[in-house]
């Protein structure tokens, strides 16, 4: 789940992203499998599966978490994406 940013905006199935584990220099790929648009995280969580999300118990997921790392006025002004990824 990320907030729409210009760099994101043409994520596509197929694509490929690298990720950087910052403290062992471990790098990871991944191919994407799907990509969601919403126009918030409360829009999201009503439709993405929430073990999918990172949530162990589903009834314990809300879309106020996502308060943690982004700011409601960025949420508004950019919407959100669901990116599904399978590891390589």
């Amino acid at each position: 789940m990320r907030i729409i940013k210009d760099n994101r905006k043409e994520m596509i199935p197929g694509d490929y992203i690298f990720f950087t584990n910052n403290k062992t220099n471990e790098e990871i790929k991944v191919v994407i499998t799907f990509v969601h648009f919403y126009k918030d995280f409360e829009e999201l969580y009503k439709y993405e599966d929430k073990k999918a999300l990172g949530y162990e118990d589903a009834s314990k997921a809300s879309y106020k978490d996502m308060f943690f790392y982004y700011k409601e006025e960025d949420i508004k002004r950019c919407g959100v994406m669901a990116i599904g990824v399978v590891l390589l």
